[in-house]
C-alpha cells in the first residue's frame, strides 16, 4: 500500500491513541461507581489520584486492542471526536430521525436551545432536508437527553462493529438515560445520517476523508 493510501488510516489511528490518552480526562464521573470500588470512586478526582489514573481505569476497562480494519466502517470512526462534538453528533441522530417535527416546530423556545446544542448551520440543514417518516411531535430535552437518544438508535442499528469502539462512545455518556431523554425513535436510516455528518459537522470531516 502507498503512502497516500496510508495517511487516512495513520491519521485515524493518531486519533484514535489520543482518545485512549484522554480516557480519564473525558469519562463521564456517572461510569466511576460502576468500575472501581467506593473509595477509588470518591478519590478519582483528588489530586493523589492522579498518577497512575489513566493506567488503573484502562485496566478496568479491559479495552481489547483495536483492529485497523475497524476504521474501515465510517460510523466506527466516531469514537474518536473529542467529547462535546460527539454529543453534537449523537443529539443530531436523534433528531434527523425527527425531521418531520422539526420541519414543523415553530415554537423558540423549542429551536434555540437546539439550535445552541447542533449549530445554527446543522439545525437548518436538519429542518429543510428532506423529511421521512417519524414522529410528529418534537420532545423538549436537553443536551444529555438527546445525545442518549441518537445513542440507543444507532446502538439499535448497530452502527457500531467494534466494542471497544463502541466502548468509547458510550463512556462520554451518562450511564444510564438522564431524566426526559427522549425514547429513540424508530427508523433504520443510520447510515444514511452517517453519509450527511460532513455536511452537518464540517469540523468532523475529517473522519471521512
Amino acid at each position: 500500500m502507498n503512502d497516500t493510501a496510508m495517511t487516512p488510516v495513520a491519521a485515524l489511528l493518531r486519533a484514535y491513541e489520543q482518545r485512549l490518552l484522554q480516557l480519564d480526562r473525558q469519562l463521564d464521573p456517572s461510569w466511576l461507581p460502576r468500575l472501581f470500588d467506593a473509595d477509588a470512586a470518591l478519590a478519582w478526582h483528588l489530586p493523589a489520584s492522579q498518577p497512575g489514573r489513566l493506567g488503573r481505569l484502562r485496566a478496568a476497562l479491559r479495552l481489547a486492542p483495536l483492529a485497523p480494519a475497524a476504521l474501515a466502517r465510517p460510523a466506527n470512526r466516531l469514537a474518536l471526536l473529542e467529547p462535546a462534538l460527539l454529543w453534537r453528533v449523537l443529539a443530531a441522530r436523534a433528531l434527523y430521525a425527527r425531521r418531520a417535527a422539526l420541519r414543523r416546530c415553530i415554537d423558540r423556545a423549542v429551536l434555540e436551545p437546539l439550535r445552541a446544542l447542533l449549530g445554527a448551520d446543522a439545525l437548518q440543514l436538519l429542518q429543510h432536508g428532506e423529511a421521512g417518516p417519524g414522529p410528529a411531535v418534537l420532545p423538549v430535552a436537553d443536551a444529555a437527553g438527546w445525545a442518549w437518544s441518537g445513542h440507543a438508535m444507532l446502538l439499535r442499528e448497530q452502527a457500531w462493529t467494534d466494542p471497544t469502539l463502541r466502548q468509547l462512545i458510550a463512556l462520554v455518556l451518562p450511564a444510564e438515560a438522564p431524566a426526559g431523554a427522549p425514547a429513540a425513535a424508530d427508523g433504520d436510516d443510520g447510515a444514511d445520517f452517517v453519509a450527511l455528518l460532513p455536511a452537518l459537522f464540517p469540523e468532523a470531516a475529517w473522519l471521512f476523508g
